[in-house]
């Protein structure tokens, strides 16, 4: 724990200033604030680190417009942004959650890795660990936009892919840098290929990430995108977070579910106390817009909580979906009901199948959502659940089991209750700039649900 922090505080400095500051000479420049090439050629691990700082930097961002795009928040303030996002309205000239940020850490990786070519070809050693943390991270990033926007630019300056596309694109970067990664780079690349493959379809080989991670993992292992007060903090917590801003909470259909007293939601299948999703609320605390009741989101607290990026926990969800839909309900139950046994939870009940001993697929998925919305929680996945599944426009409305409660204002996009985008278009901002991408809406992927 004492080596993620200090890197944690290397990373909340922003690229690689932290980095250089404790290198002999490398601020002997004529101007302090500038670090030129010649300074970063000299702090090889600095750009590395920067690379995957910026990575870092921009996890909070998507997984606050996921969680309002989906079913998870609503809109409790006054910033317009937030309330297109909350009303479905996300075209492409107004997109509040472009991945610009991720677009950027892939240009960042360019860079990195044509400076460590450069050099090399100058006689310079560059550690192969370095060239892992860069490979890594640029996978995880296309991984990471890939589950919240439609389609985003192959790369610089080329066309759009779509959202499989950059799926695939991802699995093939993180395989590439497996083959020369080690240590924790190489269980990162292992998770975000099991991701990827599972978003594919590819049951087996998603299994076999997925189980490879877990067979090699020291036990609690998990890849956190670090935060810090003073320096690089959680806008989950300075902007939607009790005792911060009050911008955005849990939408009302989770409202029933909150046990004020105990800070935490009831799951849904049993009503018993979930400590996977902790909830704060207190009668008449309002969010920003002065009329809707605050229900915050009590996972990170403080300005320097982590945030998750994956863990073990993911990979058992991975490796049960997998069974579920290759012929193994009864399977992935027994592993679903695992996890909810170690969060103190019981198993799924009875009532839930027409036969218990053995349930159907359809069955088994119910339990499934369940399990990912709250082992997942508040880390970006429910998008693009929703999304994938075809279920945005039946949560949003609350129809069908586990979909609670009519959310009053949601979904306006198009004139309906039941149709809105079910993922992030590009941002305008990449049409103008990129001459290979097409300035039209027309030419943009908007998917809705229907």
């Amino acid at each position: 724990m004492m080596e993620i922090k200090k890197f944690g505080r290397v990373l909340a400095l922003g690229a690689v200033l932290g980095s250089l500051a404790g290198c002999d000479n490398l601020l002997d420049v004529s101007d302090p604030s500038a670090f030129t090439d010649s300074d970063l050629d000299q702090a090889l691990k600095a750009v590395a680190v920067g690379v995957e700082g910026e990575l870092h930097a921009n996890v909070d961002n998507i997984i606050i417009g996921n969680a309002i795009l989906s079913d998870v928040w609503q809109h409790t303030g006054t910033w317009s942004g937030y309330d297109d996002m909350d009303h479905g309205r996300t075209e492409w000239e107004r997109n509040s959650n472009s991945g610009s940020g991720l677009l950027r850490v892939r240009f960042s990786a360019d860079d990195a890795n044509a400076r460590y070519d450069r050099l090399a070809a100058e006689g310079a050693s560059i550690p192969s660990d370095l060239r892992s943390q860069v490979a890594v991270t640029a996978g995880w990033a296309d991984l990471i936009m890939a589950g919240s926007q439609c389609e985003q630019p192959q790369g610089q300056a080329t066309a759009a892919i779509t959202d499989l596309q950059l799926f695939a694109q991802a699995r093939d970067k993180l395989a590439a840098a497996l083959s020369t990664a080690s240590g924790d780079f190489a269980l990162w690349a292992q998770a975000g290929m099991a991701r990827a493959e599972l978003m594919l379809g590819n049951y087996g080989a998603a299994t076999a990430a997925a189980g490879a991670v877990l067979a090699a993992a020291p036990a609690g292992w998990e890849k956190l995108a670090l935060y810090q007060t003073g320096t690089l903090t959680s806008s989950i917590v300075s902007l939607d977070t009790w005792g911060f801003n009050h911008a955005a909470g849990m939408r009302a259909k989770w409202w029933p579910f909150v046990d004020d007293t105990e800070l935490k939601m009831r799951d849904p299948l049993t009503d018993e106390l979930d400590s996977r999703v902790p909830i704060r609320h207190e009668a008449g605390v309002l969010g920003v817009d002065g009329t809707t009741e605050f229900f915050s989101q009590w996972k990170y607290q403080g300005f320097d909580d982590d945030v998750p990026i994956t863990h073990l926990d993911e990979m058992r969800l991975i490796q049960a979906e997998a069974l579920m839909e290759t012929g193994d309900p009864a399977g992935a139950l027994a592993m679903l009901n695992s996890l909810r046994n170690t969060a103190g939870l019981l198993d799924a009940p009875d009532i839930m199948f027409a036969n218990p001993a053995a349930p159907t697929r359809n069955e088994v998925f119910d339990v499934l959502l369940n399990e990912r919305f709250a082992e997942l929680f508040m880390e970006g996945h429910r998008l693009q659940d929703l999304h994938r599944f075809g279920l945005t426009a039946g949560f949003m409305a609350g129809t069908g089991p586990g979909r609670v409660g009519f959310i009053a204002g949601v979904g306006d996009f198009a004139g309906t209750e039941s149709v809105r985008p079910t993922k992030f278009p590009m941002s305008i901002t990449e049409a103008l700039n990129n001459p290979n991408i097409e300035e039209s809406a027309s030419a943009r992927c908007l998917p809705l649900s229907s």
